[in-house]
């Protein structure tokens, strides 16, 4: 770590409490490194996709930036590897499983080869719930099955609840039944940009048609494609819906503002007893290969998953776990909170489920072009199932060539 006066740039995300956990993080690393000064750049989710890569490209770029999306700009060399820095940093303790959607190999597949991100902390997704709205319909365990799940949404419909709150884009809805119909390695597949994938399947229809069953049984908000997060989050909190499909950086401002009413479950599979399926990723931060101060970015990556207070800020402000080496203790959590039981979850998802990415990081073109846009689609009956499907999976092969 240099003694030199430094300012690091950051250009990150605005929701779900990553832009605040950035921002302590940096006051606290300031505080034990105050030759270490941060400035930060906000923005939502759909223009970093569209302007990440550019900011990477600039003449003047920030020195770290959230790019769920890394592989076109990795393989433009865009992006800082950082192989050097897990032999320097011994990042071989850290789970092999938590780096790999942050690598890419010289075919241009995710999943193995140079490591070129980190996370400030890995997430896990799954329902969240009114813990007095389950009282009120009789739900006192989690459902095991998909099946068991959709019954309970009927019966919140049929006693006056609205099931799900959902906000625009509509993904998760579709992703989270989605999981439950497919291989968890052809997603893999998928997202990793493995030549050949396909999800234009049986399943995937099958998935699809699910969907549009909850869509027109009334189980979503009739706003759903327009209802931003932050609105959205606010809704649930305010007793709206009895579920919420949503990842463990949302569980600290749930345990904030509706304290001890806020419930987690995996989203359940397809047949009982088969292991729960769950979207996850690193939130992840890259070092452009014009960064004048990689070395002191790579330090703060680090830092980040290894320092004690910087682990328990990432778990205290997003819920999400904090990553690093496996024998390094878990963060505190309020007993009986919704952090505590995201943790937990995490343990569990870890060790007898499986964590697949985002459909949406597969590419950028594919999450901008073809999967925001055809899922509004869907839920709003304007597509069929099958054409739904087709077009994912066209839209996929298209942004490959873009």
């Amino acid at each position: 770590m240099t003694s030199d006066d430094v300012h690091l740039k950051i250009h990150m995300e605005i929701g779900g409490g990553a832009f605040d956990l950035l921002e302590l993080l940096g006051e606290e690393f300031s505080r034990q490194h105050p030759n270490v000064t941060f400035e930060y750049q906000k923005d939502s989710f759909e223009n970093l996709l569209i302007n990440g890569p550019r900011a990477l490209a600039s003449d003047n770029p920030p020195d770290v930036i959230y790019m769920p999306q890394f592989a076109d700009p990795a393989k433009d060399g865009l992006i800082h590897g950082l192989d050097e820095y897990f032999v320097q940093f011994g990042w071989d303790a850290f789970s092999p499983s938590q780096l790999a959607q942050l690598r890419l190999n010289d075919e241009g597949i995710r999943g193995s080869g140079t490591l070129y991100g980190l996370g400030a902390g890995y997430s896990i997704t799954g329902v969240m719930y009114n813990r007095e709205l389950a009282a009120q319909i009789g739900m006192d365990e989690s459902p095991a099955t998909l099946d068991e799940f959709e019954a309970l949404l009927a019966k919140a419909k049929a006693d006056g609840i609205l099931p799900i709150i959902a906000n625009t884009p509509p993904i998760f809805p579709h992703q989270v039944i989605f999981n439950q119909y497919m291989d968890p390695n052809d997603i893999a597949d998928f997202t990793f940009l493995v030549p050949g994938a396909n999800i234009d399947t049986a399943e995937g229809v099958a998935a699809a048609e699910r969907l549009v069953r909850w869509a027109e049984a009334g189980y979503f908000n009739e706003d759903i494609n327009s209802l931003g997060y932050f609105d959205f989050v606010t809704r649930f909190v305010e007793g709206e819906a009895l579920f919420m499909l949503n990842g463990s950086w949302a569980a600290a401002e749930l345990d904030e503002r509706m304290p001890g009413n806020a419930g987690f479950f995996p989203v359940p599979p397809l047949v009982k007893g088969d292991p729960p399926v769950a979207m996850g990723a690193p939130y992840s931060l890259v070092i452009p290969a014009k960064s004048k101060n990689a070395d002191v970015v790579a330090y703060f990556l680090d830092w980040i998953h290894t320092n004690p207070i910087a682990r328990q800020l990432t778990a205290d402000i997003n819920g999400m776990s904090p990553g690093g080496p496996s024998d390094l203790a878990p963060p505190d959590a309020e007993p009986g909170s919704l952090v505590e039981q995201m943790q937990a979850e995490a343990v569990y998802l870890a060790a007898e489920g499986v964590i697949v990415d985002f459909l949406g990081n597969a590419t950028p073109g594919f999450g901008l072009n073809t999967l925001i846009p055809e899922s509004q689609r869907i839920v709003a009956g304007e597509t069929t199932p099958e054409d739904f499907s087709r077009a994912l999976q066209e839209g996929y092969e298209a942004s490959l060539d873009q």
